[in-house]
């Protein structure tokens, strides 16, 4: 279904940050982001959204919004661990959908 689709998380995730530009993989998504960087609209075969990023200590936080609704990302890494933890709030389900996916680096 379009909801499974839309919520599941991608099978590998790269990001890469090099100075105030974080380029993020995903799937068969990539976007590049500035860090504090003002709102940058992107489109693709989604729709159209308005995304932002920024750095809150050494967590990464990207925020989207689009005509169906919001959706804020947040990144942190332990060691070798990657955990994505997402927050969706569509006004078509009655609250937020929150989801967490952790990744494990392969050397």
């Amino acid at each position: 279904s379009r909801l499974v689709e839309r919520t599941s998380p991608p099978q590998s995730l790269i990001i890469e940050i090099e100075g105030r530009k974080m380029a993020i993989t995903s799937g068969n998504g990539w976007m590049e982001l500035e860090l504090g960087g003002s709102i940058v609209n992107i489109s693709g075969s989604h729709g159209e959204a308005k995304v932002r990023a920024m750095r809150q200590g050494p967590v990464l936080v990207v925020m989207t919004q689009s005509a169906k609704g919001k959706r804020r990302t947040t990144y942190r890494v332990n060691e070798n661990l990657l955990t994505m933890e997402v927050k969706m709030t569509v006004p078509r389900l009655p609250g937020s959908l929150k989801y967490v996916a952790s990744y494990v680096r392969i050397q």
